[in-house]
């Protein structure tokens, strides 16, 4: 598919205003092709997904996102809630300008040079994806659960650091007080467990966060959601872990458990927080109903990046 027409969403602010700038460098990239396009700022929490949601409705075949997961979970939101009204979904289109950019490790699309990301978008035929949903919220990198959800409060409060700096941040500000929960999870029709934790994690892809691989051998095309249990742990058993974490070499950790399914179902005695794609899905949550749609969503993309290369990029 080689579409000339582009329905353009960013957000001024990711990436530190980066956005904002890559943006008017998008713009000129293609109007220098004569590519037919709109392009429209973010100005409030909701305005990516409302603003997608206008998109499809209107015909456009590709939406693109400018700016990190946060922008791209939105415009995803958007574009697939028009989908269940019986609308056509376009094609997702990404130029990274966030300060995470997780999703796009497994596009090809990482650290790549400005021309490479527009030709990936021009040129590339559209690759399909699996799309999370929690609670009737779409994802596409994960979702987390109790000290993972604490965290993500917290970097909500952090103004001064972006990224993989701010969530680092903030996970060593939750360590030293984050309360564990007895948890009730049910995978598929197999029978529940109860376990106490200190998080769970249900992810289509392999890393978020900013550089956290919890599940480093997650694929987002697998028809699969990945399962990943931290079993309740004081600060001093967590901390030495988070550096596995980072580098995606915790999957033997004996206090760790890993898992796939189709469908989770995840229930908390207590209310706990939680986020996906790093955005808070709520603050108090007792149960989420997590399920995968297989190969949902078209997106422009090189060849997905399998787990030895991901490994290899990120050490």
């Amino acid at each position: 598919m080689k579409t000339k027409a582009f329905f353009v969403v960013y957000n001024p602010v990711a990436g530190r205003g980066r956005a904002r700038q890559r943006v008017a460098a998008v713009q000129a990239w293609l109007e220098a092709r004569r590519a037919t396009l709109r392009v429209q700022a973010t100005n409030a929490r909701g305005d990516g997904v409302r603003l997608a949601m206008e998109a499809a409705r209107d015909g456009w075949p590709v939406v693109v996102a400018v700016g990190g997961d946060g922008t791209i979970n939105e415009v995803v939101n958007g574009m697939l809630r028009a989908e269940d009204e019986g609308i056509p979904c376009p094609v997702l289109g990404i130029v990274p300008a966030g300060s995470g950019n997780d999703f796009v490790k497994v596009l090809g699309l990482y650290r790549q040079p400005f021309e490479h990301v527009m030709n990936v978008l021009w040129q590339a035929e559209p690759r399909l994806v699996d799309v999370g949903c929690a609670n009737e919220r779409y994802f596409l990198n994960g979702l987390g659960w109790g000290f993972d959800g604490f965290v993500a409060q917290e970097v909500y409060r952090v103004r001064w650091l972006r990224g993989f700096s701010a969530y680092l941040w903030a996970v060593l500000k939750v360590l030293p007080r984050y309360p564990t929960a007895r948890l009730h999870m049910m995978l598929d029709d197999r029978p529940p467990v109860e376990r106490d934790i200190t998080m769970v994690a249900v992810t289509n892809g392999p890393c978020y966060g900013g550089g956290f691989w919890i599940c480093p051998h997650a694929r987002v095309d697998d028809g699969w959601l990945d399962v990943a249990m931290a079993d309740a742990m004081r600060p001093w058993q967590l901390l030495p872990l988070l550096p596995r974490v980072m580098r995606g070499t915790h999957v033997d950790h004996s206090r760790v458990a890993f898992d796939k399914a189709r469908r989770v179902v995840l229930q908390s005695e207590r209310p706990l927080p939680s986020q996906v794609d790093g955005e808070l899905l709520g603050t108090s949550l007792q149960e989420l109903r997590i399920q995968v749609f297989p190969q949902r969503l078209a997106v422009f993309s090189e060849p997905f990046q399998r787990s030895t290369e991901t490994e290899t990029e990120h050490e």
